[in-house]
């Protein structure tokens, strides 16, 4: 799988209005989409050199992801680059609308340009940082000022929102005209957006004032700015340590959930105080009390995780962490080590928290997890997910995975056969690899552990329960090999809303694998694959070096979005740029017509004679001994030499100029170095600590390092692909 090292090697991207499909071109090498779809080109061919950001690549200066992301009818898709396209007046981070119409897909740059001046690309970006289900509407966390209220300090970011008319609109201020000069984060916003939220130290409201640390909670809707993280008579905050919306900012491990804090309508919000971010980090010692989770109900505060037991618990107050609601929020669940329920027996100081539900109706506190008498705590490690109606929620307790509702908890899978479940309960902010469906019958899902009978060796699989079909493992081979590496669901898109449609209506999961689960797929690299009742399908070309990553689809399956350096269709001719595809069902443009060469010379004599031993034409790609030069194409790069020393694989490579030299592979870490001049360069890859454990394992290991080359003057791109085989000890 291509690392992000990797990926940001070819991700020095670009950025205006431009249309795929409809200018004249080269024919490029066209690829076979799988049956009844065609391969379509989104992002625009000419790129100024640039390239598309590979899916959840971070952008300068927010160390959070632009939203890469397709629209719920297929017919939008969103983007970014660091590099502008043809039209843009500046070279920063932008985001691109690309749409689709009668003759390929038409691209817009939807960024607002700067209105200060910057020191650096850094502080200059105006990415979409998270959008509406239609890709109409987007946020910007921004240093730009768009408002004439707005004094634009290159020290402070503020949180706008882009309308689907283009026009800006700064949220994170007061409801007067008094100007803001305090950072603000964008904190979410209701499914309807009429309600932004975004978080600030500054005293926007009276009951702020009695803020030491850390930022207050506030929810803008109408032209009006109201504080959420407010005491129940609303004269004062719930912590003079600020306050955020579910549990942002919590860094602890299963904790950081906030995406369903919001519910659909905005009326309730979950919120945690004091400020997970920061009690973490230590900005201020009096912000080390426990952790409280509070919803706010209209214009009551309510404190969902103040004990309901008749004696309280002698080790109390214990944190409270926040971990899923449903859509309506009438439903709230969170983790404490404290027992807050008669039925919840008291830990002692142990660490092996419970799982609580919240009833917003009743005011009721429920134990989903049970403990014994004598016996360990429920050992809860966090919730992956809740069904949207608050009918099940299902988490991971003591390596086991359960499904719970109102009748109990009902474990899933091998017991304790759970090794790393960090992909599904996520870090700081997410980037969680699980989708449930809208139903909430159904939940896919990516883990270490052997929870079903094939053995993953210690790989990451994708899994898919069904409450009436029961539990499937959908990425492990067919014919039981031992995996070459992970499989992936896209995660979460950090600091956004959206969640990639990994699960669709028919019960399909799209999903990233290095392994080989068709006989079409020739490359050790990622690509994108469609598994339904029991079937997987190849949705990508299976050869491309780089391999190809899931970005989103339609819940029907109709549009299913990728990226890739593949070159599918003709009109796309930028030398292994990372273009946006879309595998569509029925889909599909005329391809170019093929470029007639004027002759010059001896090429207007006619056909020359055919040579005695014709050969086979120059390739990108190599593999084996060294080809002899040829004096009609440009100088390539050369691998001289490769051996593994000490846990790396060393390459002696010839460079033939200036240029951005890239080692990549599935084994190794990949490398990115800049070359100043021709010259012949000494490159470390190490190993990866999964092929270090392979080898302890197998004893010898066959590594592919895929070599690229891309000159500094736009030339050609060379590559080579070099093989050798490692041996453990």
């Amino acid at each position: 799988m291509v690392t992000k090292r990797a990926r940001n090697a070819l991700a020095v991207g670009a950025v205006v209005a431009t249309v795929t499909g409809v200018v004249a071109a080269a024919c490029g090498t066209a690829g076979a989409a799988p049956a009844g779809r065609a391969y379509e080109l989104v992002s625009p061919n000419d790129k100024s050199g640039g390239n598309v950001l590979w899916p959840n690549d971070l952008t300068l200066g927010t160390g959070l992801d632009a939203v890469t992301a397709g629209a719920a009818d297929g017919d939008t898709v969103m983007y970014a680059s660091f590099q502008a396209f043809p039209g843009a007046t500046s070279a920063i981070v932008h985001s691109y609308r690309a749409t689709r119409a009668a003759t390929g897909w038409q691209t817009a740059d939807i960024s607002p340009e700067p209105t200060l001046d910057h020191p650096s690309v850094y502080t200059a970006n105006s990415a979409i940082r998270d959008a509406s289900a239609d890709l109409a509407q987007g946020v910007l966390a921004t240093r730009n000022s768009y408002d004439l209220d707005d004094p634009g300090e290159l020290s402070d970011t503020d949180v706008y929102v882009r309308h689907p008319d283009g026009t800006l609109e700064w949220v994170s201020r007061g409801s007067g005209p008094s100007p803001s000069f305090a950072d603000a984060a964008y904190a979410g916003h209701s499914a309807d957006w009429r309600h932004v939220l975004f978080a600030t130290p500054e005293q926007l409201d009276p009951a702020a004032a009695g803020l030491l640390a850390g930022p207050a909670l506030y929810d803008r809707s109408g032209g009006t700015t109201t504080i959420v993280s407010v005491r129940d008579d609303g004269t004062a905050v719930t912590s003079t340590c600020g306050a955020n919306v579910g549990g942002l900012g919590d860094t602890s491990p299963g904790a950081g959930a906030w995406r369903t804090a919001v519910s659909a309508d905005g009326s309730r919000i979950a919120f945690t105080s004091p400020d997970p971010f920061t009690a973490a980090f230590g900005f201020d010692p009096s912000c080390a009390e426990p952790f409280r989770l509070y919803l706010r109900d209209g214009d009551r505060t309510r404190d969902v995780s103040t004990s309901q037991r008749a004696v309280p618990d002698p080790s109390g107050p214990l944190a409270a962490r926040f971990q899923a609601a449903s859509a309506d929020g009438s439903r709230v669940w969170f983790t404490s080590n404290e027992a807050l329920t008669d039925d919840a027996l008291p830990l002692g100081g142990e660490d092996a928290p419970f799982l609580y539900r919240y009833d917003a109706g009743s005011g009721r506190l429920t134990l989903v997890t049970p403990n014994e008498p004598d016996a360990s705590g429920p050992g809860v490690a966090g919730v992956l997910a809740a069904a949207p109606d608050g009918s099940r929620v299902w988490f991971i307790a003591q390596g086991t995975l359960y499904v719970a509702d109102d009748r109990g908890a009902t474990p899933i899978g091998r017991a304790g056969s759970i090794t790393d479940a960090s992909a599904v309960l996520g870090g700081f902010e997410g980037g969680r690899q699980v989708r449930v469906s809208a139903d909430g019958r159904r939940i896919v899902f990516a883990l270490r552990g052997d929870l079903t009978a094939f053995a993953t060796d210690g790989e990451q699989e994708v899994y898919l329960h069904d409450v009436d079909a029961g539990l499937r493992c959908v990425s492990c081979n067919g014919d039981g090999h031992v995996p070459l590496g992970d499989a992936t669901l896209r995660p979460d898109i950090v600091g956004s809303s959206l969640q990639p449609r990994n699960l669709l209506d028919d019960g399909s999961v799209l999903f990233e694998t290095v392994d080989t689960l068709t006989a079409s797929d020739d490359n050790s690299a990622a690509d994108v694959y469609r598994w339904h009742d029991g079937t997987v399908e190849l949705l990508t070309d299976g050869r491309e070096q780089f391999g190809s990553h899931f970005v989103d689809a339609t819940s029907d399956g109709r549009d299913i979005f990728f990226s890739t350096t593949a070159s599918l269709v003709g009109w796309d001719t930028d030398n292994g740029g990372v273009d946006v595809y879309d595998a569509r069902r029925g889909g599909g443009f005329p391809e170019p017509p093929v470029p007639q060469r004027e002759c010059v010379g001896d090429a207007c004599q006619g056909q020359p004679a055919p040579a005695p031993r014709p050969q086979a034409p120059a390739s990108e790609s190599y593999r084996g001994p060294e080809q002899p030069p040829r004096s009609d194409l440009p100088a390539r790069v050369r691998v001289r030499g490769a051996r593994v020393v000490r846990g790396s694989i060393v390459l002696s490579i010839s460079v033939p100029g200036r240029g951005r030299l890239t080692t990549s592979g599935h084994w190794i870490r990949a490398t990115r170095r800049a070359i100043p001049k021709a010259a012949k360069v000494s490159v470390r890859a190490p190993l990866t600590a999964a092929a270090r454990r392979r080898l302890r394992r197998v004893r010898r290991l066959t590594i592919e390092v895929h070599v690229r080359f891309v000159p500094h003057d736009g030339g050609r791109v060379s590559s080579r692909v070099v093989r050798l085989t490692a041996k453990g000890r």
